[in-house]
């Protein structure tokens, strides 16, 4: 191309010089091939500046790949969090790609050695967040053993013991990737699949070690978070969980549509019982006398219906973000039976007082929703601490029984498992230095008030 080029240019200046002696015949040619050169010459550029760049995302993406799982990649993830809050001596050194594993001891940029209150100053969000969880976890614990009927404690050191085995097998994710680039459809139909089957099948065979145990605790932290009634991701959002906030979001949004679910059947269930009844009654009483009071609307035979295809509705309802709750109502008002009242007027009263139900039960501020998102939180929190499926599905099943929602157990198992994979990338990057160094401070403050 060089040579090229050099022709070019003493064939140009050849031209010119005939030009300027009025012989030169080929100066038209001249500015074409000119033309044409820079073109080239233009194009060659774009070409080199694209190669380039597919040379670069290929590194990128090779980097990702070998950063993605495993212990270079907790190291990798760990050492850029403590950069940037500044944990640590290596806070600048932590910054040039070095990747650190985690079981490298003594390393002052992956937070090994390093005070726990300086870590508390460094992640007071944080902090504060584990310090009410453990103010928390007693009543967690008393509210398990009297929905259960099990000693909470106990379960939990019987499934640890059991489960030391497949413990062994496997504590770290295979995909670190819980981030915050959560694909909007997911995010908006309230649906994450987990990205790592593998390991959310071993993990879902591993308890934690015990109720006092950093991963516990964490944990029922996390399920609190998720079950609370004011947003997860907000101003006082953990600095640990910084990452992975649309993903918390989505995960909360999953759970709270699950508790409209069991409030919808409960409704549901309720109003076909009385409009039962009433036809029941009706029927029985052919020529009521004066003392007997008014005679409630008499529906027609109530049709059957199915709980499943109804649960499906309801679900595909709640995932739709233009949602009305006249909508709802209106699904609910037939799978109730409304629809098979006689009388128009008796129809809508019914409708406006399925509607005020509903309203009542879904106050995040009743008791109702109270009710029923402590028993889903604690449904969610026995998946996620004990091992073996023969355990804690009977455990979580009794506790959704005792509010009448027993309708979303299997899909509370699934947001557990989802959860679970959150937590499981979480611990796995900060478990060692910063959970359980804060916990372990957080103990020491307890016990010195006392």
């Amino acid at each position: 191309m060089s040579a090229f080029v050099a022709e070019v240019v003493q064939r140009g200046g050849r031209q010119r010089a005939a030009a300027s002696d009025g012989s030169g015949g080929e100066e038209h040619e001249f500015t074409l091939l000119s033309r044409s050169l820079g073109r080239a010459l233009r194009l060659l550029q774009l070409l080199l500046r694209q190669l380039k760049l597919d040379a670069a995302n290929a590194r990128l993406s090779s980097l990702s790949m070998r950063l993605r799982s495993g212990a270079a990649g907790v190291g990798y993830v760990r050492d850029r969090f403590m950069a940037l809050h500044r944990i640590g001596t290596e806070g600048p050194a932590a910054l040039d790609g070095r990747v650190v594993p985690p079981s490298a001891e003594g390393s002052t940029a992956s937070g090994r050695g390093l005070s726990p209150r300086n870590i508390a100053a460094a992640l007071p969000k944080t902090s504060a967040w584990l310090q009410q969880t453990v103010r928390a976890m007693p009543g967690i614990r008393g509210y398990l053993a009297s929905s259960t009927g099990q000693d909470f404690d106990a379960a939990v050191e019987a499934a640890s013991t059991g489960g030391q085995q497949a413990a062994a097998e496997s504590v770290v994710p295979t995909d670190l990737r819980t981030g915050r680039n959560v694909p909007q459809s997911a995010a908006a139909a309230g649906s994450l699949q987990p990205t790592s089957v593998r390991w959310a099948e071993v993990a879902a065979r591993i308890p934690v070690r015990s109720v006092h145990s950093s991963e516990a605790l964490f944990r029922a932290g996390l399920v609190t978070l998720v079950s609370g009634g004011s947003p997860a991701v907000g101003p006082l959002l953990p600095e640990v969980l910084a990452l992975d906030a649309e993903r918390l979001h989505a995960l909360q949004n999953r759970f709270q549509s699950l508790v409209v679910v069991a409030a919808s059947f409960l409704l549901v269930q309720q109003f076909r019982s009385q409009f039962s009844a009433a036809s029941s009654n009706s029927e029985a009483a052919a020529e009521p006398d004066a003392t007997s009071g008014p005679i409630p609307p008499r529906p027609a035979a109530l049709a059957a219906w199915d709980p499943r295809a109804a649960k499906q509705r309801i679900q595909i309802l709640l995932a739709d973000p233009s949602l009305q709750l006249g909508d709802l109502v209106t699904e609910l008002a037939t799978a109730a039976g409304l629809a098979g009242l006689q009388d128009e007027a008796a129809r809508l009263a019914s409708e406006a007082q399925l509607k005020t139900a509903l309203q009542r039960i879904v106050d995040p501020s009743g008791p109702a929703f109270k009710s029923l998102s402590n028993a889903l939180a604690a449904a969610l929190l026995l998946h996620m601490c004990l091992g073996g499926p023969d355990v804690e599905e009977a455990m979580a099943a009794r506790v959704l029984g005792r509010v009448g929602g027993g309708v979303v157990a299997q899909e509370a198992k699934a947001l557990a498992a989802d959860l679970l994979l959150f937590a499981g990338v979480v611990e796995a990057v900060h478990g060692e230095t910063v959970l359980e160094p804060l916990l372990h401070l957080i103990a020491e403050e307890g016990q010195a008030l006392l």
